[in-house]
C-alpha cells in the first residue's frame, strides 16, 4: 500500500526526472554565454544580429565569404564593359561603359562580344555557356544559324550570322558578322576566339 503512487505523483516524478535531465538555469546559462560572445565579437568589431548563429559558428572549422555572389546567386548579371584604347603608347583604359547596348554596334569591342562565345540556337532559344550568353544578352544584337540540309556535305561552310537587332546610327542590314569556326583557349588566357569576317558597309 506504501508503494501505490496516484497518477499526479508518476507526473511529477516524471517532471523531476526532466529537470535533471535539463537543469532549469540551462536556458539562462547560455544566454549569459551568447551575451558574452557577442560582446567579444564587438570588441574585435565584428557584429552579429542573431544571437543564435553565435553557438552554430562556434562549431565550424572553416567560413568562406561569398563577396561576389557567385555561390549564392542563381544567375550572373553583367556590371558594363571597359574598352582600352590602343591610340596612345602604353594603351589606356577608357571610361566604363555600364550598358553595352549605347555603345556604337561598329564599336570592335562590341563586335568582339557578339562573336566571340560558343551560342547555338536550341528550339529558337539560345543555349550555351551561363557567361556568354549574359555577354552576349548584353550587347542586344540577334543569332541566326542557316538551316543546313541533313544531306549537306559536312566539309560545306554554313557560318552563324549575328547582326543587331535595330540601331539608329546605322543600317541593321548593312551589318552582319559570319562566324565560320571556334578556337577554344585556355580561360586564364583568353576566353574564345573566333575566325569571323565582319561586313559592315
Amino acid at each position: 500500500a506504501a508503494r501505490a503512487l496516484t497518477a499526479g505523483d508518476i507526473v511529477l516524478k516524471a517532471l523531476d526526472i526532466i529537470t535533471i535531465v535539463v537543469p532549469p538555469a540551462l536556458p539562462a546559462a547560455m544566454t549569459v554565454g551568447k551575451l558574452y560572445a557577442v560582446s567579444r565579437l564587438k570588441r574585435a568589431r565584428i557584429s552579429c544580429l542573431n544571437t543564435r548563429a553565435v553557438n552554430v559558428s562556434g562549431s565550424l572549422d572553416c567560413i568562406c565569404f561569398d563577396k561576389t555572389g557567385t555561390l549564392t546567386e542563381d544567375g550572373l548579371d553583367m556590371w558594363g564593359v571597359v574598352a582600352v584604347s590602343t591610340a596612345v603608347s602604353p594603351p589606356i583604359l577608357g571610361r566604363p561603359q555600364r550598358d553595352p547596348r549605347n555603345m556604337n554596334d561598329l564599336h570592335d569591342l562590341k563586335i568582339g562580344m557578339a562573336c566571340c562565345h560558343s551560342l547555338t540556337l536550341l528550339n529558337g532559344e539560345l543555349a550555351g555557356d551561363p557567361l556568354d550568353l549574359k555577354m552576349f544578352e548584353s550587347t542586344a544584337w540577334k543569332l541566326e544559324e542557316p538551316e543546313v540540309p541533313e544531306r549537306a556535305h559536312y566539309e560545306m561552310l554554313t557560318p552563324t550570322v549575328v547582326r543587331p537587332k535595330g540601331a539608329a546610327n546605322i543600317n541593321v542590314d548593312d551589318l552582319h558578322v559570319s562566324i565560320y569556326s571556334h578556337h577554344h583557349i585556355a580561360r586564364v588566357t583568353l576566353a574564345q576566339c573566333g575566325l569571323v569576317d565582319s561586313t559592315h558597309l
